[in-house]
């Protein structure tokens, strides 16, 4: 009874899950069946799954399509030569149109993994029906599901032979084509669309395409157009302003963001976000305000970060580190990540010395937080605090011993300092164990090579190093060793090399101004 009211009332699951239960402590054939009526009609594929196996289960002999359809749909019964024969019979039934099932059947099939024989199940099952464009249509569907586009892109076209104005046809088609002939279909789309101006879905895949190809004003055009025809629909705005955002005009996407904020529509708070970015440059103070009102989320850190950074180069310091301390209390589980915000707004306005005090304030609760125990032994030894370097580093080291960031950096300063340098080779080679091919590792192995008085071996690794990552500091490092070894004209060219693409690169010009007096 229960179960039934539940299913009046629309709570379909509830009343599934109810006669679900039953149906196990009883064992009886009739609930499980009711089970499965209900589950399927609550759409939870898991759920009807489950129902349909008991039934079967129970059952074994029973010849009703219900029992197919369910398995199907739930993608549960692995030989579909047992559901063939009751599809069939649906398709037959006179109760629903022939049509209406036909484009249910790729819903149903949709969880089954050998999609080629799906599809060979479905060119079956439509055979008869090859009249109706709806047959084609489906075949297309599972063709293109199943990977053979040049199926797929016949049988779409058949569907349009028999009728010319099915959208969904024209987009199956126009996904159908091999890469090569991409730009012939989508402009066959193209004018698919203003053949048939209704085709809202189709107008919006060629207006996509033409913004994805770089042809950013044909775009716009294209969405100014759609909006023209369809002012009140959200998705066509949207992707109005995609195409103005891509192609620099978001003076024109500003009001169209925001409307669809006012709307609610979908992820609001990236929207919210890319509102903000257009605002920053001319109007900051309105982007911090658009920027507090994102809301926790996928999008909180980056807004509120952006925010205090617009404040930070106001000068307004305090008003910074109170959004990111704001936005600490709101969303906790964003603590480490706003915390590590904050402290490095500070570094930037060169307060290093409270950047590490913050964090050293937020290790007193958690001391065993990897990411600010990282961050405020750099903090420290730009500080010149070796021995707190150290202590953080140590500690990290024993709360991650499987990551070699700590070993690494306490390796890379004794070496840089050249002090402890047996020490340094301990830690570097453990750090070189666990990430054997991480440049900056072994840049760090190779400027210790250096400091030992092992060119040779320090000029492989620094090659490597450079190899596997061009960075201006590890090219600072390799001329130096082949300037000691005597090749300057080679370490020149590594440097001028690195400097086309860092000039401003402080290791670059210390070695090069210290060197080539």
């Amino acid at each position: 009874m229960l179960a039934e009211i539940a299913a009046v009332r629309g709570q379909l699951e509830l009343a599934a899950h109810i006669y679900v239960d039953m149906a196990q402590r009883t064992q009886d054939a009739r609930l499980a069946r009711r089970a499965t009526e209900l589950s399927l009609a609550s759409g939870q594929a898991e759920l009807t799954g489950k129902a349909a196996k008991l039934w079967a289960a129970l059952e074994p002999k029973a010849t009703n399509s219900l029992q197919a359809l369910a398995l199907a749909m739930s993608g549960e019964m692995s030989k579909l030569e047992e559901i063939e024969p009751p599809l069939r019979r649906m398709l037959e039934s006179e109760t629903t149109p022939t049509e209406v099932f036909l484009l249910q059947l790729p819903g149903l099939l949709v969880r089954y993994p050998d999609k080629a024989a799906a599809l060979a199940m479905v060119e079956r099952l439509t055979q008869p029906y090859l009249n109706m464009p709806e047959a084609y249509f489906v075949r297309s569907v599972m063709a293109l599901s199943a990977g053979d586009l040049t199926k797929a892109e016949r049988t779409s076209q058949k569907a349009l032979d028999l009728r010319p104005d099915w959208e969904a046809a024209a987009r199956v088609k126009a996904q159908s084509v091999p890469k090569a002939r991409q730009t012939q279909a989508m402009e066959e789309l193209g004018r698919f669309g203003k053949r048939y101006p209704q085709s809202i879905g189709a107008r919006e895949d060629y207006a996509r395409w033409l913004a994805a190809e770089g042809r950013k004003n044909e775009a716009t055009e294209a969405y100014d157009r759609l909006r023209a025809d369809f002012p009140n629909n959200d998705d066509v705005i949207f992707g109005a302003v995609v195409a103005m955002v891509q192609a620099g005009e978001s003076d024109k996407a500003e009001p169209l963001l925001r409307r669809l904020i006012d709307h609610n529509y979908r992820e609001v708070d990236q929207l919210r976000l890319q509102l903000g970015l257009i605002l920053e440059t001319s109007r900051p103070a309105e982007a911090v305000s658009v920027y507090r009102s994102v809301q926790p989320g996928t999008q909180y850190i980056t807004a509120r970060a952006r925010a205090a950074q617009i404040l930070i180069s106001q000068g307004k310091t305090e008003e910074a580190r109170a959004v990111l301390a704001e936005a600490s209390a709101k969303s906790p589980d964003n603590a480490v990540e706003l915390t590590l915000a904050q402290a490095s707004l500070l570094r930037q306005n060169k307060q290093t010395v409270a950047a590490l005090e913050l964090l050293d304030k937020y290790l007193v609760s958690k001391p065993d937080e990897h990411e600010v125990l990282y961050q405020a032994a750099m903090l420290a030894e730009e500080l010149k605090r070796y021995d707190v370097m150290e202590q953080r580093l140590r500690h990290l080291m024993a709360v991650r011993p499987d990551q070699s960031s700590a070993f690494n950096a306490l390796g890379y300063s004794f070496a840089d300092r050249n002090i402890r340098l047996e020490e340094a080779d301990k830690l570097l080679t453990q750090a070189i164990k666990l990430s054997p091919d991480e440049a900056a590792i072994v840049d760090s192995m190779g400027w210790l090579r250096f400091r030992q008085n092992r060119l040779d071996a320090a000029a492989e690794l620094l090659r490597k190093a450079y190899k596997l990552q061009a960075d201006p500091e590890i090219a600072a490092h390799l001329g130096e060793v082949l300037w000691k070894q005597g090749r300057q004209d080679e370490a020149r060219e590594v440097w001028q090399q690195a400097r086309k693409s860092s000039p401003d690169n402080a290791a670059l010009i210390e070695v090069m101004g210290r060197l080539l007096k």
